[in-house]
């Protein structure tokens, strides 16, 4: 069924500030994408001289994502291979944000294309290098944008990550999956773990929020970050977290993708990039090791177990069988780190 974008939306387009400015005299929808809690368009705006491409996010959290955009753009205003997506306009009538469009290819599917089992076979080096430097890419990226800090009496309180995990344990136990004997055994080894985390680990920066890679672009060396998550559960404080946060994520995801074509050695050193990136580019390292790399990481793994997947076909199975892969995980990290 075709889609046509409303005429009442476009005309908020047209009449906005940015396009008023430039003399828009007309909007054509090229894509169309319904999303759980979103909508989204691509259009394409004719000027008086040219032609370009813009995206039109309709969503409860527009206004808000719009303002972390409009402030985070800044930040990277100076860093030609570095950018955010471009915020134009935020349409308040549709609860509607607007977008430049970047060009680019998603670093995750990339990462699919390039470095799966059959590539391998054919000895192709060059394609993981070259993700090799986009992950290390990334790390900058993240670096540079966790400069910006609340101050030091503000940060994180360990109790909101174990209240975080314990509620999540709670629904899967309640839903037979797990059990209470286990679900305890996690939030005490959790509550070990950030018994120990230092200080500067609770310092609040400013985070993405669901920085993963199929939230970049890669455009040769060109890095363009997408779609922050600007929902403020969790004591976000408008984006500020640990820094663990951001990284975490970001290197779970990387880990376990599309671990049926692609190679684990593949997937380690990918991370290992990554995180490269991040600590020679910020004053604050991060350490796979531990105590806080490890908590974050129990936030995330359960995530997995409930609906948050880092692949189609994990996210197949059903959530005994997710919480089961959640319970062997947590066993074995605890009998190999002791």
């Amino acid at each position: 069924m075709k889609v046509f974008l409303p005429k009442v939306l476009s005309d908020a387009l047209l009449e906005c500030a940015y396009f008023q400015e430039r003399k828009a005299v007309s909007v054509k929808l090229l894509r169309f994408q319904k999303r759980h809690v979103s909508s989204v368009y691509m259009v394409e705006v004719c000027f008086a001289n040219e032609k370009r491409l813009f995206w039109i996010k309709v969503s409860g959290d527009a206004l808000e994502e719009y303002r972390y955009l409009r402030d985070s753009f800044e930040h990277f205003r100076d860093l030609p291979q570095l950018s955010l997506v471009k915020p134009i306009a935020y349409l308040d009538v549709f609860s509607a944000l607007v977008t430049e469009h970047s060009n680019g290819t998603v670093l995750s599917s990339k990462i699919k294309r390039r470095l799966n089992r059959f590539t391998a076979f054919l000895s192709i080096n060059e394609p993981l290098a070259r993700v090799k430097r986009d992950c290390y890419t990334c790390g900058q990226w993240l670096a540079w944008l966790h400069l910006q800090q609340l101050p030091s009496d503000q940060k994180c309180e360990v109790q909101e990550l174990i209240d975080y995990v314990e509620v999540r344990l709670r629904l899967l136990g309640e839903r037979s999956v797990l059990k209470e004997s286990f679900c305890k055994q996690v939030v005490d080894r959790l509550k070990k773990n950030l018994a120990e985390v230092p200080h500067e680990d609770l310092v609040r920066v400013r985070t993405h929020g669901d920085f993963a890679p199929y939230n970049v672009l890669v455009s040769g060396q060109v890095l363009v970050v997408l779609d922050p998550a600007v929902d403020m559960y969790f004591g976000r404080q408008g984006n500020y977290c640990s820094r663990y946060e951001d990284v975490v994520h970001f290197s779970n995801f990387l880990r376990g993708m599309s671990a049926h074509v692609i190679g684990s050695e593949v997937r380690a050193a990918l991370v290992s990039c990554f995180l490269k990136g991040y600590n020679d580019n910020n004053r604050s390292t991060v350490n796979q090791s531990s105590p806080s790399f490890e908590a974050y990481l129990v936030k995330y793994r359960l995530l997995e177990a409930l609906d948050n997947c880092p692949s189609i076909a994990y996210g197949l199975s059903g959530q005994g069988s997710r919480a089961k892969k959640f319970e062997n995980w947590f066993t074995k990290r605890c009998t190999n780190v002791g």
